[in-house]
Protein backbone atom coordinates (compact mmCIF):
# COMPACT_ATOMS: atom_id res chain seq x y z
CA UNK A 1 0.00 0.00 0.00
CA UNK A 2 1.41 3.25 -0.82
CA UNK A 3 2.06 5.87 1.63
CA UNK A 4 -0.70 8.30 0.64
CA UNK A 5 -3.09 5.02 0.10
CA UNK A 6 -2.17 4.07 3.64
CA UNK A 7 -2.52 7.38 5.17
CA UNK A 8 -6.30 7.58 3.73
CA UNK A 9 -6.89 4.52 5.20
CA UNK A 10 -5.74 5.38 8.64
CA UNK A 11 -8.10 8.29 8.78
CA UNK A 12 -10.70 6.53 7.91
CA UNK A 13 -10.18 3.43 10.26
CA UNK A 14 -9.49 6.63 13.02
CA UNK A 15 -13.12 8.08 11.77
CA UNK A 16 -15.33 5.39 11.42
CA UNK A 17 -17.50 5.72 14.77
CA UNK A 18 -18.10 9.71 13.39
CA UNK A 19 -18.59 8.38 10.13
CA UNK A 20 -20.91 6.30 10.97
CA UNK A 21 -22.95 8.38 13.50
CA UNK A 22 -23.17 12.05 10.74
CA UNK A 23 -21.92 11.50 7.45
CA UNK A 24 -23.65 7.83 7.28
CA UNK A 25 -27.08 9.57 7.30
CA UNK A 26 -26.40 12.07 4.13
CA UNK A 27 -24.84 9.27 2.27
CA UNK A 28 -27.32 6.80 2.81
CA UNK A 29 -29.82 8.86 0.88
CA UNK A 30 -27.07 9.09 -2.12
CA UNK A 31 -26.64 5.11 -1.59
CA UNK A 32 -30.68 4.58 -2.28
CA UNK A 33 -30.31 6.80 -5.51
CA UNK A 34 -27.32 4.84 -6.70
CA UNK A 35 -29.48 1.87 -6.26
CA UNK A 36 -32.55 2.88 -7.48
CA UNK A 37 -30.90 3.80 -10.99
CA UNK A 38 -30.14 0.05 -11.19
CA UNK A 39 -31.01 -0.83 -15.21
CA UNK A 40 -32.66 -3.84 -14.08
CA UNK A 41 -33.75 -5.51 -10.86
CA UNK A 42 -31.33 -6.24 -8.15
CA UNK A 43 -33.77 -9.03 -6.38
CA UNK A 44 -33.10 -12.15 -5.59
CA UNK A 45 -29.27 -11.48 -7.30
CA UNK A 46 -25.88 -11.92 -5.26
CA UNK A 47 -24.32 -8.64 -5.37
CA UNK A 48 -20.54 -7.27 -4.12
CA UNK A 49 -20.91 -3.81 -2.21
CA UNK A 50 -17.12 -2.74 -3.01
CA UNK A 51 -15.78 0.39 -0.56
CA UNK A 52 -18.93 -0.36 1.72
CA UNK A 53 -17.81 1.65 4.45
CA UNK A 54 -20.49 1.77 7.23
CA UNK A 55 -22.74 -0.04 4.92
CA UNK A 56 -25.45 2.37 2.83
CA UNK A 57 -24.86 0.86 -0.16
CA UNK A 58 -24.98 -2.38 1.59
CA UNK A 59 -28.62 -1.34 3.04
CA UNK A 60 -30.04 0.15 -0.06
CA UNK A 61 -29.16 -3.20 -1.79
CA UNK A 62 -30.62 -5.49 1.12
CA UNK A 63 -33.70 -2.79 0.42
CA UNK A 64 -33.93 -3.49 -3.09
CA UNK A 65 -34.08 -7.77 -2.53
CA UNK A 66 -30.54 -8.15 -2.88
CA UNK A 67 -28.59 -10.80 -1.30
CA UNK A 68 -24.63 -8.57 -0.66
CA UNK A 69 -21.62 -9.36 0.62
CA UNK A 70 -19.59 -6.45 1.25
CA UNK A 71 -15.70 -5.29 0.79
CA UNK A 72 -13.47 -2.94 2.08
CA UNK A 73 -10.26 -1.64 2.63
CA UNK A 74 -10.70 -0.86 6.16
CA UNK A 75 -11.90 -3.20 8.67
CA UNK A 76 -13.13 -0.27 11.04
CA UNK A 77 -15.65 0.88 8.66
CA UNK A 78 -16.83 -2.90 8.25
CA UNK A 79 -17.56 -2.83 11.66
CA UNK A 80 -20.21 -0.44 12.08
CA UNK A 81 -23.87 -0.46 11.43
CA UNK A 82 -24.47 -3.27 13.74
CA UNK A 83 -25.90 -7.12 13.44
CA UNK A 84 -27.72 -6.50 10.59
CA UNK A 85 -25.23 -5.18 7.94
CA UNK A 86 -24.21 -7.27 5.25
CA UNK A 87 -21.41 -10.15 5.67
CA UNK A 88 -18.43 -9.15 4.37
CA UNK A 89 -14.43 -9.10 3.94
CA UNK A 90 -11.29 -6.65 4.19
CA UNK A 91 -10.16 -6.34 0.72
CA UNK A 92 -8.61 -3.52 -1.87
CA UNK A 93 -10.74 -2.95 -4.56
CA UNK A 94 -8.01 -3.19 -7.23
CA UNK A 95 -7.60 -7.22 -5.79
CA UNK A 96 -10.25 -8.38 -4.74
CA UNK A 97 -10.28 -11.87 -3.23
CA UNK A 98 -13.06 -13.45 -5.18
CA UNK A 99 -13.12 -15.68 -8.85
CA UNK A 100 -14.14 -14.12 -11.82
CA UNK A 101 -17.86 -14.25 -12.82
CA UNK A 102 -18.55 -14.78 -8.91
CA UNK A 103 -21.67 -12.33 -8.63
CA UNK A 104 -24.90 -11.16 -10.46
CA UNK A 105 -24.09 -7.41 -10.19
CA UNK A 106 -21.37 -4.73 -8.26
CA UNK A 107 -21.96 -1.90 -6.52
CA UNK A 108 -19.47 1.19 -5.60
CA UNK A 109 -20.86 4.51 -4.47
CA UNK A 110 -18.07 7.06 -4.11
CA UNK A 111 -15.17 4.66 -4.27
CA UNK A 112 -13.72 5.52 -7.51
CA UNK A 113 -13.11 9.23 -6.74
CA UNK A 114 -10.58 7.82 -4.05
CA UNK A 115 -8.49 6.38 -6.54
CA UNK A 116 -5.54 6.67 -8.55
CA UNK A 117 -6.41 3.98 -11.21
CA UNK A 118 -10.01 4.03 -11.55
CA UNK A 119 -10.14 2.00 -14.68
CA UNK A 120 -8.22 -1.03 -13.11
CA UNK A 121 -10.51 -0.65 -10.65
CA UNK A 122 -13.63 -0.78 -12.71
CA UNK A 123 -11.77 -3.64 -14.64
CA UNK A 124 -11.96 -5.29 -11.41
CA UNK A 125 -15.19 -5.25 -10.88
CA UNK A 126 -16.05 -6.56 -14.29
CA UNK A 127 -14.03 -9.12 -13.64
CA UNK A 128 -16.31 -10.40 -10.83
CA UNK A 129 -19.53 -10.03 -11.99
CA UNK A 130 -21.14 -12.40 -14.84
CA UNK A 131 -21.86 -11.92 -18.33
CA UNK A 132 -24.71 -9.59 -18.90
CA UNK A 133 -24.46 -8.25 -15.15
CA UNK A 134 -24.76 -4.21 -14.41
CA UNK A 135 -21.97 -2.46 -12.85
CA UNK A 136 -22.95 0.66 -10.82
CA UNK A 137 -21.16 3.38 -9.70
CA UNK A 138 -21.33 7.15 -8.42
CA UNK A 139 -19.14 9.65 -8.11
CA UNK A 140 -19.10 13.40 -7.02
CA UNK A 141 -19.02 15.98 -10.32
CA UNK A 142 -16.83 18.69 -10.24
CA UNK A 143 -18.34 21.85 -8.73
CA UNK A 144 -17.48 24.89 -6.96
CA UNK A 145 -16.99 24.90 -3.62
CA UNK A 146 -19.89 25.31 -1.41
CA UNK A 147 -19.50 28.27 1.18
CA UNK A 148 -20.82 25.70 4.20
CA UNK A 149 -17.74 24.13 3.44
CA UNK A 150 -15.48 26.30 3.75
CA UNK A 151 -16.71 28.06 6.81
CA UNK A 152 -16.48 25.00 7.99
CA UNK A 153 -12.68 24.80 7.44
CA UNK A 154 -12.19 28.40 8.59
CA UNK A 155 -14.08 27.57 11.45
CA UNK A 156 -11.79 24.23 12.58
CA UNK A 157 -8.54 26.29 11.40
CA UNK A 158 -9.17 28.83 14.18
CA UNK A 159 -8.82 25.74 16.92
CA UNK A 160 -5.58 24.33 14.94
CA UNK A 161 -6.81 22.38 12.08
CA UNK A 162 -4.12 21.55 8.93
CA UNK A 163 -5.96 19.51 5.86
CA UNK A 164 -4.32 16.76 5.57
CA UNK A 165 -2.09 15.91 2.84
CA UNK A 166 -3.91 12.62 1.53
CA UNK A 167 -7.08 15.08 1.75
CA UNK A 168 -5.37 17.34 -0.64
CA UNK A 169 -3.83 15.09 -2.78
CA UNK A 170 -7.41 13.25 -3.18
CA UNK A 171 -8.89 16.88 -4.10
CA UNK A 172 -6.52 18.09 -6.42
CA UNK A 173 -5.18 14.99 -8.11
CA UNK A 174 -7.44 12.10 -7.70
CA UNK A 175 -10.98 13.56 -7.84
CA UNK A 176 -10.66 15.01 -11.00
CA UNK A 177 -10.42 11.81 -12.97
CA UNK A 178 -13.91 10.69 -12.47
CA UNK A 179 -15.59 14.22 -11.38
CA UNK A 180 -16.76 14.65 -15.38
CA UNK A 181 -19.63 12.54 -16.50
CA UNK A 182 -17.58 11.89 -19.88
CA UNK A 183 -14.24 11.56 -17.75
CA UNK A 184 -16.07 8.37 -16.04
CA UNK A 185 -17.79 7.15 -18.98
CA UNK A 186 -14.17 7.09 -20.97
CA UNK A 187 -13.37 4.71 -17.51
CA UNK A 188 -15.96 2.29 -17.87
CA UNK A 189 -15.27 2.19 -21.39
CA UNK A 190 -11.91 1.75 -20.70
CA UNK A 191 -12.49 -0.94 -18.66
CA UNK A 192 -14.22 -2.78 -20.83
CA UNK A 193 -18.15 -2.00 -19.81
CA UNK A 194 -20.85 -1.57 -22.15
CA UNK A 195 -23.99 0.42 -22.62
CA UNK A 196 -22.57 2.59 -20.36
CA UNK A 197 -25.05 5.77 -19.14
CA UNK A 198 -23.91 8.62 -16.78
CA UNK A 199 -26.44 10.87 -15.14
CA UNK A 200 -25.75 13.89 -13.56
CA UNK A 201 -27.93 15.52 -10.80
CA UNK A 202 -28.22 17.50 -8.10
CA UNK A 203 -29.18 15.53 -4.98
CA UNK A 204 -31.26 17.03 -1.81
CA UNK A 205 -29.52 14.93 1.03
CA UNK A 206 -31.11 16.89 3.88
CA UNK A 207 -27.78 18.75 4.92
CA UNK A 208 -29.90 22.32 5.07
CA UNK A 209 -29.99 23.07 8.38
CA UNK A 210 -26.55 24.84 10.38
CA UNK A 211 -26.69 21.74 12.76
CA UNK A 212 -26.77 18.88 10.56
CA UNK A 213 -24.41 20.37 8.15
CA UNK A 214 -21.86 20.86 11.57
CA UNK A 215 -22.10 17.23 12.18
CA UNK A 216 -21.77 16.00 8.91
CA UNK A 217 -18.76 17.84 7.78
CA UNK A 218 -16.95 17.84 11.19
CA UNK A 219 -16.89 13.98 10.91
CA UNK A 220 -15.85 13.74 7.61
CA UNK A 221 -12.18 11.47 7.43
CA UNK A 222 -10.31 14.83 6.99
CA UNK A 223 -11.52 16.09 10.28
CA UNK A 224 -12.76 13.50 12.21
CA UNK A 225 -9.59 12.75 13.44
CA UNK A 226 -8.72 16.11 14.82
CA UNK A 227 -11.92 16.92 16.36
CA UNK A 228 -11.57 13.36 18.36
CA UNK A 229 -8.61 14.90 19.52
CA UNK A 230 -9.91 17.61 21.03
CA UNK A 231 -10.99 17.92 25.08
CA UNK A 232 -14.42 17.95 25.31
CA UNK A 233 -15.11 21.61 25.83
CA UNK A 234 -13.17 22.77 22.99
CA UNK A 235 -15.00 19.82 21.03
CA UNK A 236 -18.15 21.56 21.70
CA UNK A 237 -16.54 24.95 20.89
CA UNK A 238 -15.66 23.66 17.96
CA UNK A 239 -19.45 22.94 17.20
CA UNK A 240 -20.55 25.84 18.46
CA UNK A 241 -18.04 27.78 16.40
CA UNK A 242 -19.74 26.34 13.41
CA UNK A 243 -23.26 26.53 13.65
CA UNK A 244 -22.81 30.25 14.41
CA UNK A 245 -20.68 30.77 11.19
CA UNK A 246 -22.88 28.89 9.13
CA UNK A 247 -25.91 31.08 10.40
CA UNK A 248 -29.63 30.31 10.24
CA UNK A 249 -29.97 30.94 6.78
CA UNK A 250 -27.54 29.13 5.61
CA UNK A 251 -28.06 27.52 1.89
CA UNK A 252 -28.34 23.92 1.83
CA UNK A 253 -25.83 21.24 0.57
CA UNK A 254 -27.00 19.52 -2.60
CA UNK A 255 -23.79 17.44 -3.85
CA UNK A 256 -24.22 17.11 -7.66
CA UNK A 257 -23.28 13.13 -8.46
CA UNK A 258 -22.53 11.46 -11.07
CA UNK A 259 -24.44 7.93 -11.25
CA UNK A 260 -22.93 5.00 -13.50
CA UNK A 261 -24.48 2.73 -14.80
CA UNK A 262 -23.31 -0.07 -17.53
CA UNK A 263 -23.37 -4.06 -18.34
CA UNK A 264 -20.69 -6.49 -18.47
CA UNK A 265 -20.15 -7.89 -21.91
Amino acid sequence: MSRERGSLAQAYAASAPAWAEAPSRIYQVLADALVAGAPVSLAGRHVADLGAGTGTVSRALIGAGARVVAFDLVAEMLAQGGPGRAPGAVADLAALPVTADAVDAAVAGFVLNHLHDPTAAVAEMARVVRSGGPVLASTFAAQPRHRAKVVVEEAAAAFGYIEPPWYTEMKVEVEPRTARADRLAAVATAAGLVDVAVDERAVNVGADTPEVIAAYRLSMAQFAPFVAGLDDQRRQALHAAVIEALGPDVEPIRPVVLFLAAHVP
